[in-house]
């Protein structure tokens, strides 16, 4: 009997377990019965007390709401910010044209005619002064090189002084050795002795007339040097004195051309910044999204695409870039046009008319970033349409995939196609095989989207920009979008979406005018489609007329900059060429000196070759006389003592002369160090008397035209204040919009919330409510069937009767009771089970 009652309560916890396994699926069905019921009940009986019910559609609409007010939130800042900045460079302008006018006012009360005949005064003055400076100029030149010959004279004296000195040297040991023979004369030398003296002088004398002759040869070469050295060296004076005036004046020119070119990159601001704002101002769009670059960004990317930039300084741009590119792309996000149609449309096969308002809205995007960018701007035709789908067939006829995507990028095989149909420039073979094309920015989804509605095309396109400028390492398509590659040029746009074997593309298609000017063919249409109201049309008058100026400002400017370097690269090569003239004088000064040492060395030759005749002549006078008697040999001493006399006095003559000539040649170098310096103060003077007449030039030119000055001043004051006003109203009109924005966000985020708990406290409550009634039907039902296996209780009829009304309450329970109610239920159940079983086995016997 136990084991026959275990067995019957394992079979009831089986099946109480098979029940429970198959309530988790049912409970959504039950719960949503209980939820019809209950919504039911509030609308007959309790409409006017009961909380209305909230449905998850109306908490996902108060997410897309709030999602919504974030992104218009979001754009709104950005917008802002944007604003806040053009008011801030429109600060600048206003201060800058306030400081011009005042200059100006001042300037045109003092122009009276007084004041202008006095200017005129003294510009013929400073005139007078600068002829005056040059003419005084001109002379120090004349005798800074008249000091240079009277020195360079001087020292060709001093160094024959010098060489005067060493011959009567020469002539004191000769007179001295004389005196020395006489007097071993004297002593009574051997016949052998002198007759080897005499053999030794003649070897000397052999060897110094070698020894002359090589130094006249020497001499010969060292004097056609000298000769072409002088003319070398008046050559470079001349060169020198010509290359310090080419250095003057094309400094002057430099410092003009310099100020030009900075008038110019001032005017060229001022009409990029007209350009923008008459696009701006003349924008009819009801086009709510914006694309907008920071200035840091802008100026980056400017600098990543000039052409003179480093490869190391662009791995440091980049990574400036990349380092934006978080801050910068969150303030772009796309605002959905409710008007957008919603209507699906095939993706290979676009109508013209939503290909032309697709383009249209994208041209509108990208013409905001160019105009912040200040390059050109895109245009629709009807030939920029027909490409961009044209080029989207060739990618369907070639069976484009996600693989060749990845192998070669573009179809540039189908896109040089289509180019060759309007005679246009395509790239090589070799060129073609590595992806590379002139005309496709695309973006690539790997998915098969074989419809859109204009609506997510729209979107698409939006994000697909978003893309191009902003994914942090494809920096060739931000140049290409953001209009750098073709700088002031127009670009003709064409938008178009295809869908291939496992990818859909969206293809964004720009021809340059250069492109189209130098077609091999006149097939393609450049007239712009214009845009219907609301679409981003702009006011073609107001924004050719900015565009002609900032054209003009551009082409004045580039001729400007250029000019400017043409002018520093003059400066540059002037002042190499002066250093190469002082390079050129100082080696033709010192080159001179060689001459000098070629006459030393021939005197000093010619000195020793007679020096040694005469020790020669002494020798065989002293062989010859060996038999002279005691007096000759006397007198013989004492005219060897008076020879050797006599060249010492010469001697000292030729060194006082040499000191006298030596302070000659100091005295002329003080003067040609006076001379040069006084040229060298006069250079200054000069320079300073040229700018004194430009400085006299101007103002007087700035007096006569103070009245033309002033209007124009006051002309651009009052269009800098409107500018002004004007930006500080819109800068205004945003912090409005945005305090707006900001209300209509909170109140969404206070929709949500609310919503969102009141969804989540009535789905607790109904599920409770679902569970109560489970519970309390196992309790009603509990004691019928307990009333097969046992007598009917009162006490139990009343538990029982009590149980059913508490679970006829709507109340929750009290917090801690969910686990008894379970553990109850579960035991009901059970005890359930094994009286049914027990019941059907007593029937059965």
């Amino acid at each position: 009997m136990t084991k026959k009652k275990l067995s019957a309560l394992s079979a009831g916890a089986l099946a109480l377990s098979l029940l429970l396994a198959e309530g988790v699926q049912a409970d959504q069905t039950l719960e949503d019965a209980a939820h019809s019921e209950a919504a039911n009940s509030h609308s007959q009986t309790d409409s006017a007390q009961a909380a209305p019910a909230v449905s998850q559609e109306q908490v996902a609409a108060a997410q897309a709401e709030l999602d919504q007010a974030n992104q218009s939130l979001h754009q709104g800042q950005a917008n802002l910010a944007q604003s806040e900045a053009a008011a801030g460079a429109a600060q600048e302008q206003l201060t800058q044209a306030k400081s011009d006018a005042d200059r100006a006012q001042e300037l045109a009360a003092q122009a009276t005619p007084e004041a202008i005949e006095q200017a005129k005064q003294q510009v013929a003055q400073q005139t007078d002064q600068l002829a005056t400076s040059q003419s005084e100029l001109a002379a120090a030149d004349q005798a800074v090189t008249v000091a240079q010959d009277q020195r360079d004279s001087q020292a060709a004296a001093v160094q024959t002084a010098q060489e005067q000195v060493k011959l009567q040297e020469g002539q004191v040991s000769q007179a001295e050795r004389g005196v020395s023979q006489a007097q071993a004369d004297l002593s009574g030398e051997s016949a052998a002795e002198a007759a080897q003296k005499v053999k030794s002088a003649q070897e000397k004398v052999a060897a110094d007339k070698a020894a002359a002759e090589e130094a006249r040869s020497a001499l010969a070469k060292a004097s056609q040097a000298d000769s072409q050295n002088q003319a070398a060296l008046q050559a470079a004076k001349t060169n020198q004195a010509q290359a310090e005036e080419t250095l003057r004046t094309s400094q002057a020119d430099l410092e003009a051309k310099t100020a030009q070119a900075g008038k110019t990159q001032t005017a060229l601001n001022q009409a990029q910044q007209n350009l923008a704002a008459a696009q701006a101002a003349a924008t009819v769009s009801n086009n709510q999204n914006k694309l907008y670059m920071t200035p840091e960004y802008i100026a980056a990317l400017k600098q990543l695409a000039d052409a003179n930039t480093t490869q190391a300084q662009i791995s440091q741009i980049e990574a400036t870039l990349a380092g934006l590119n978080a801050t910068v792309r969150a303030y772009n996000n796309y605002v959905a046009d409710p008007n957008d149609s919603k209507v699906m449309v095939d993706t290979n096969n676009i109508p013209q008319n939503i290909r032309q308002e697709l383009s249209l809205f994208a041209s509108e995007l990208i013409n905001q970033l160019r105009g912040q960018m200040g390059t050109g701007q895109t245009l629709v035709t009807p030939s920029s349409l027909e490409f961009a789908d044209k080029v989207a067939a060739e990618y369907r006829k070639d069976n484009w995939s996600w693989d060749l995507m990845n192998k070669y990028h573009h179809d540039a095989w189908g896109i040089n196609r289509v180019a060759r149909e309007y005679g246009l420039a395509t790239t090589s073979a070799e060129q073609e095989q590595q992806g590379q094309q002139y005309y496709e920015n695309a973006l690539i989804w790997k998915e098969v989207v074989s419809q859109l509605s204009v609506a997510e095309m729209k979107k698409r396109i939006y994000e697909s920009l978003v893309e191009f400028m902003f994914n942090g390492y494809e920096w060739l398509h931000a140049k290409s979008i953001s209009g750098l590659n073709t700088g002031s040029q127009k670009n003709y746009l064409g938008v178009d979406f295809s869908t291939e074997s496992d990818i859909t593309m969206a293809h964004f298609t720009l021809v340059s005018e250069d492109q189209v000017k130098y077609a091999t063919q006149n097939n393609f249409n450049a007239n712009p489609i214009a845009a219907s109201q609301g679409s981003g049309a702009a006011d073609p008058q107001k924004v050719a007329q900015a565009q002609a100026a900032y054209d003009a400002a551009l082409a004045a400017d580039k001729q400007a900059q250029a000019d400017k370097q043409a002018a520093q690269d003059s400066y540059n090569q002037a002042a190499a060429a002066l250093e190469a003239a002082k390079a050129a004088l100082a080696q033709a000064q010192s080159a001179s000196s060689s001459l000098a040492q070629a006459q030393a060395n021939l005197a000093a030759a010619e000195q020793q070759l007679a020096a040694d005749q005469s020790a020669l002549e002494a020798a065989q006078a002293a062989l010859a006389n060996l038999d002279l008697d005691e007096a000759a040999k006397q007198e013989n001493l004492a005219q060897a003592q008076s020879v050797l006399a006599s060249a010492q006095n010469a001697l000292t003559s030729a060194q006082e002369n040499l000191q006298a000539e030596s302070s000659k040649l100091e005295q002329l170098e003080s003067a040609l160090a006076a001379a040069v310096q006084k040229r060298d103060s006069l250079q200054a003077a000069v320079a300073a008397a040229e700018a004194a007449v430009q400085a006299a030039q101007d103002n007087a030119s700035a007096l006569e035209k103070a009245e033309e000055n002033l209007a124009q001043a006051q002309a651009a004051l009052a269009a800098a204040q409107a500018d002004y006003d004007a930006k500080l109203a819109a800068q205004a009109e945003q912090e409005a919009v945005l305090a707006r924005l900001m209300a209509v966000q909170a109140a969404a985020q206070a929709v949500y919330d609310r919503l969102s708990q009141l969804y989540a406290d009535q789905t607790a409550a109904e599920r409770l409510s679902h569970y109560q009634s489970i519970l309390a039907t196992a309790e009603q039902n509990l004691p019928v069937l307990a009333a097969y296996s046992q007598p009917a209780d009162p006490a139990n009829q009343a538990a029982a009767k009590h149980r059913q009304a508490a679970a006829s309450e709507n109340s929750l329970p009290k917090t801690g009771h969910d686990l008894s109610h379970w553990i109850l239920l579960s035991g009901h159940l059970l005890l359930l089970m094994v009286l049914s079983l027990f019941y059907k086995k007593k029937t059965r016997e």
